[in-house]
């Protein structure tokens, strides 16, 4: 069993094995031709069960079922088979972690190795591992393009809703129940499931022929933080002389730890916001089946400003990371952690300099024949970024406040630090993209100037939505990424779950677990999900008044990933 945050009754999967053969009978005659959002999936799941405990694990086989024949064009080896270490026999097992999974060495005590063996023979790739951050490696560097697992209810949900970010085709068979140690799942449909055949000459739908994929455009993005054979990211050309220096020297530090963290890992979500974002206005060409070409074909300009996005965003994640104690991100140990605090204090300022640096560098390669004055996009970009940064230090500034009070702020101011600490984010990736496809010639100023208060208006709504749903996240540990659970409430952070909770909290004297149940009784989860909607709402009405069919899609795809619930 698992317990759905914002819900008192716990999702489960059937009993019997009958009932689940039955219900999967009912899904095989669904229509799955339209685009499949979260709360499609739910809609169709109500009407093929009437037991709501039932909800999540039908929604996972409609999802399953709906991929399905976008993994048959996929053939074996651009697939991932990703199992629950929890299969193994925990009092048998002699399998080995490494920094993958686990090693499992086919003894014959569990049904790992068997279905090891029979994905590798068709050529699979196999991870047994539980939500591991290098499965979104693999996707974005091209190794994989279709996801196959075995998991308990909660952790697919997770996986999946990172799947749906890069628009991976993904297959999954629930495990029977979240116990975390000697877990079943029903075997021969995961047999079945392997043996998803491989068939070339598959014609697509017309639905499938037109609906976007992003995946180009996250790979593209994360190429741009792939290491050389030597380094992490080089550093800007015709820049300063100590870049002329060995990597030892010690004025490279700041640089050479920085720039390496730029590749420490993440979704690289960012950049891709703003390469999205300047495809969408200048041919949507990056999210088509052949848009890998199109992407790479990105004008430098174009791609360094992207780069620059997220080193302002690694660069807030260090300072973060420092002022709220945080001991691990990505799966490894914080920078200050491994460094200093005083060290990580300078190389997110480094990080900082550099990401203004890449934005002064793009001038002199933005085409002349444009109509718009290069120093024109230059300074409104700054203009766009300082903006932002201020705002985000200001959020931040408010909650360091907030969190050295005794008494806590109401839903309210809550939300006012919602507004400036996450919608600037996505705010200025929009409006640079934006800003860029300007650069191109493609649209105007006038068409910018218009726009840009409507992504304005959306990004306040999308990061709301976005940073309640993070608070209900926090109460959902990862243990291979170290996140504590409740960790706001051990680390006296202030958020929404808190001020919406109509009781006292003191998380000296409360156990983690104790406040959960409060939380659970006084409806706290379930109010923050009704205002996900609320805001994700807010967001899509906002999309409806955008005359740019392409632009609308992009603004959908991240309601629909980063804000439904």
């Amino acid at each position: 069993m698992t317990i759905t945050i914002g819900k008192i009754e716990l999702q489960q999967v059937p009993a019997s094995l009958e009932v689940r053969e039955q219900i999967r009978e009912k899904i095989k005659t669904l229509d799955l031709t339209n685009t499949m959002t979260r709360n499609h999936l739910e809609n169709l799941a109500r009407t093929v069960v009437h037991n709501e405990q039932f909800l999540a694990w039908s929604m996972v086989l409609i999802g399953s079922r709906t991929w399905r024949n976008q993994v048959l064009a996929i053939p074996f080896d651009r697939r991932l088979l990703l199992l629950p270490h929890c299969m193994r026999s925990a009092e048998h097992c002699p399998a080995k972690y490494d920094s993958i999974g686990l090693c499992c060495e086919s003894c014959g005590a569990c049904e790992l190795g068997n279905l090891k063996t029979l994905a590798t023979s068709l050529g699979y790739h196999v991870m047994i591992a539980e939500g591991s951050p290098i499965v979104m490696q693999w996707i974005l560097n091209g190794k994989v393009d279709a996801i196959l697992g075995v998991g308990c209810l909660r952790s697919l949900e997770r996986v999946f809703e990172k799947l749906q970010l890069t628009g991976i085709p993904a297959m999954a068979v629930p495990l029977h129940a979240s116990n975390c140690r000697d877990s079943t799942t029903d075997i021969d449909w995961v047999k079945e499931m392997i043996q998803t055949p491989f068939l070339p000459s598959r014609q697509k739908t017309s639905s499938e022929k037109n609906k976007p994929t992003w995946i180009h455009l996250l790979r593209g993005a994360a190429k741009l933080f792939e290491k050389p054979p030597e380094e992490s990211p080089k550093p800007p050309e015709k820049s300063s002389p100590e870049f002329l220096l060995p990597s030892d020297n010690p004025i490279r530090t700041a640089s050479r730890i920085g720039l390496n963290y730029l590749s420490y890992g993440g979704k690289y979500y960012r950049p891709f916001i703003v390469l999205a974002t300047y495809d969408a206005l200048t041919g949507s060409m990056g999210t088509t089946p052949n848009g890998e070409k199109y992407v790479a074909r990105f004008p430098d300009w174009v791609t360094k400003t992207a780069a620059a996005m997220e080193s302002f965003h690694k660069a807030s994640l260090i300072h973060d990371d420092i002022e709220d104690d945080d001991s691990f991100r990505y799966g490894q140990p914080t920078l200050h952690q491994l460094h200093g605090t005083a060290v990580a204090i300078n190389v997110g300022d480094y990080l900082l300099g550099w990401g203004y640096h890449l934005i002064t560098e793009i001038r002199d390669r933005i085409p002349l024949q444009n109509s718009v004055p290069r120093d024109e996009i230059v300074i409104e970009m700054l203009h766009v970024l300082s903006s932002a940064h201020l705002r985000l230090c200001e959020g931040q500034g408010a909650e360091l406040h907030w969190k050295s009070q005794q008494n806590q702020p109401a839903p309210s101011d809550i939300l006012k630090i919602y507004v400036l600490k996450t919608a600037p984010a996505f705010e200025a990736a929009l409006i640079v993209g934006v800003l860029l496809a300007a650069a191109s010639g493609t649209v105007d100023m006038g068409f910018y100037r218009k726009i840009k208060i409507i992504l304005e208006r959306f990004s306040r709504h999308l990061g709301v939505a976005y940073q309640i749903k993070n608070d209900l996240d926090d109460w959902l540990p990862d243990r291979l990424n170290k996140q504590t659970f409740g960790a706001d409430i051990i680390q006296n952070r202030p958020t929404l779950l808190r001020a919406l909770a109509n009781f006292n909290i003191n998380q000296q004297h409360d156990s983690i677990q104790n406040i959960f149940e409060q939380f659970q009784k006084n409806g706290v989860f379930e109010n923050a999900r009704q205002l996900i909607k609320r805001y994700a709402q807010k967001a899509r009405e906002v999309v409806e008044t955008i005359d740019h069919v392409p632009l609308q899609q992009l603004l959908l795809h991240f309601i629909e990933t980063i804000a439904e619930t």
